[in-house]
């Protein structure tokens, strides 16, 4: 379950969540042994992803944009 302040949040956070799953999956998959980041780097995506105000709103403002552009229905 994903859960956000309203929908162009919990959207994103999906997104995201989704994206980091699939690599994770495609990086066990080598077989090689995975290298962790460390938690500063982490922490400090983190605050850059937290410091970019609005973010969540324009991204899933484009992601209707392309929808738009190939004839989707998800506004019927």
């Amino acid at each position: 379950m994903v859960t956000g302040a309203n929908v162009a949040e919990t959207f994103n956070r999906l997104f995201y969540f989704e994206r980091a799953a699939e690599t994770y999956i495609r990086a066990l998959q080598t077989g090689q042994p995975l290298r962790v980041m460390p938690d500063d780097i982490a922490e400090k995506t983190a605050r850059e992803i937290d410091g970019y105000p609005g973010q969540a709103e324009r991204h899933l403002d484009e992601i209707k944009l392309i929808l738009d552009a190939e004839g989707s229905d998800y506004a019927a």
